[in-house]
């Protein structure tokens, strides 16, 4: 600042005078560090507190994306079991329906008139053999029973025979 400036200063009344400042350079460039330096101190404190904000939002943010990672890794695991049980059932399906398939065409195979004849004449075979073996063992048991008959009449025979009451005197 020049020196000699003068300043207009009012006082109590209506009239103002002039009065003639004096300025010290000194003091002005020790005014004009402190308010460097405190501008200093003031930016990096509202740089810290900006950094501050900052961190805070960031830690909400990456909550809030935490929270979302946390359901989006549900979903995404009750996705992929769906996907696994609906490939299994499928699959299961798809063999069940195989499975019935060869099975009545292994059926329809078995059953072809060839072999239908062929399992009547068997079952004709074999129950014509059971009735004669049948046959033969009535006439084998009608033997023995006949042989059993004779025998214990010709027993009951001579029994009787034997006790009827002897006349000597």
């Amino acid at each position: 600042m020049p020196r000699g400036k003068k300043i207009a200063v009012k006082s109590g009344g209506a009239r103002t005078r002039q009065v003639s400042a004096k300025v010290n350079h000194e003091e002005a460039e020790k005014i004009r560090t402190m308010l460097a330096r405190e501008e200093e101190v003031i930016e990096a404190d509202m740089r810290q507190e900006l950094a501050r904000m900052i961190d805070e939002r960031d830690l909400k943010m990456s909550r809030d994306l935490g929270a979302m990672n946390s359901r989006n890794r549900q979903l995404m695991m009750w996705i992929g079991v769906s996907v696994i049980m609906l490939v299994i059932v499928v699959l299961w399906v798809s063999t069940l329906d195989l499975a019935v398939n060869n099975s009545y065409r292994m059926t329809e195979e078995q059953t072809d008139a060839k072999s239908l004849s062929e399992y009547k004449r068997n079952l004709d075979q074999t129950f014509g053999e059971v009735m004669t073996k049948i046959e033969q063992l009535k006439e084998q048991s009608r033997q023995i029973v006949n042989q059993a008959s004779s025998t214990e009449t010709g027993v009951t025979s001579s029994n009787s025979m034997s006790e009827l009451p002897s006349n000597s005197n």
